[in-house]
């Protein structure tokens, strides 16, 4: 009877099964997010641990520490596929 759309609940299933075929897979995820206000992360944080990567945020281009952590999560994935530099 109401004149609005229905909404399904917000649900995490698929993304959940996504992350765990990905990682089947062999990929990893890692989300890098710069935003100076509130962002939603909580949704893709799933992904990123069954995945074995990382959720990074940073507030500002201007101090963040991407460079370096793009580095070390490089490093990483060359550590975990059994490459040594």
């Amino acid at each position: 009877e109401g004149a609005g759309p229905m909404l399904l609940a917000s649900s995490s299933f698929y993304g959940r099964q996504g992350a765990r075929a990905a990682a089947l897979g062999g990929v990893c995820f890692d989300i890098y997010a710069i935003c100076s206000r509130y962002i939603q992360l909580a949704e893709l944080q799933p992904l990123a641990h069954i995945t074995g990567g990382a959720v990074l945020l940073y507030e500002d281009t201007e101090n963040a520490m991407l460079p370096q952590d793009l580095v070390r999560q490089v490093g990483k994935g060359v550590e975990r596929a059994g490459v040594r530099g």
